[in-house]
């Protein structure tokens, strides 16, 4: 049998429905490569063995950074760890594969204060799209989390939002799917909002419908958001940014004014402050350098 044919056969079996969207497209492309690369690589240790797989993978580092080949590494290898199982290999064809790959653009990974300020001056919170970046950037919420608020989940009298589903927008526009469940259970949380967003926030829900999301307007998908937003970092003469990268603005600004690491990863919905320790590492860093000159100060005297 093909491996590309047991690939198929077992994407369909075992993660076809199983899994969230964006991993099942991560499936597909790892099935397009092994037929680009390996079309005729057979389920035996002849047909794909340790050699073979090296070679794969090193082809696909002239092309991708390490992290987009590790991803086609788990996909492929979840696979062949079952084809172990079922007795159709004898040997783990990826047994000491080295992974490597281009080394990853740089990019920036948050804006400092005084760029967000200039960003947010120049968005137009009278447009759906720009009044969600502002949303953004002042509540550190992930984009699916963010198109999938609705005017039930913001609370005028405490001025907090609620983050209970997101909008599955990669269906949204195929097939009417709009919400699904959060990424996991710590993303299940209320975010208290400043004065001035909760003010915003008041005037925004005054005339919106009942479970329409409140910043849908006809582009809901990542890279039409992206490009509107590169668009403000253009005239606003900062970084061009993406929205993720307003959310790791969001972490960084909270946790350089001093709050706790607990309320940062309650507040950004991480699973654990482990995750959020190991994203804003850099800044950790420069407090705990500033901690220690407290601690010089403070047992001085």
């Amino acid at each position: 049998m093909l491996l590309a044919d047991y690939l198929q056969q077992w994407m369909e079996t075992y993660k076809a429905g199983t899994v969230r969207v964006v991993t099942y497209k991560k499936y597909r492309r790892t099935l397009e490569l092994v037929n680009e690369l390996l079309p005729r690589a057979t389920m035996n240790d002849d047909g794909l063995n340790r050699f073979t797989y090296q070679w794969f993978i090193n082809t696909l580092g002239e092309r991708y950074c390490h992290a987009t080949i590790t991803d086609i590494h788990r996909c492929l290898h979840a696979c062949l760890k079952d084809a172990l199982y079922d007795k159709m290999l004898t040997r783990d064809p990826a047994y000491g594969v080295r992974l490597g790959g281009l080394p990853a653009p740089e990019r920036v990974k948050y804006l400092q204060p005084d760029e967000l300020a200039r960003l947010i001056a120049d968005l137009d919170l009278s447009m759906a799209v720009d009044m969600g970046i502002y949303v953004a950037a002042k509540t550190g919420l992930r984009f699916a989390e963010l198109l999938g608020l609705t005017r039930a989940d913001f609370n005028p009298e405490a001025g907090t939002i609620t983050v209970n589903k997101t909008l599955d927008y990669k269906r949204f526009e195929s097939d009417g799917t709009r919400f699904t469940p959060t990424k996991n259970t710590s993303s299940v949380r209320t975010i208290r909002l400043d004065s001035a967003t909760a003010d915003l926030m008041r005037e925004w829900v005054r005339t919106a419908p009942d479970d329409v999301p409140l910043f849908a307007w006809g582009g809901n998908f990542n890279e039409t958001w992206n490009s509107r937003l590169r668009w403000h970092c253009r005239n606003a003469c900062v970084p061009e940014v993406t929205m993720h990268v307003l959310r790791h603005t969001h972490g960084s600004v909270l946790i350089a004014n001093g709050m706790s690491i607990q309320s940062v990863s309650r507040r950004l919905g991480h699973a654990n402050t482990i995750t959020t320790q190991r994203v804003y590492l850099h800044l950790l860093r420069n407090l705990e350098a500033k901690d220690n000159q407290l601690l010089e100060a403070a047992m001085a005297a």
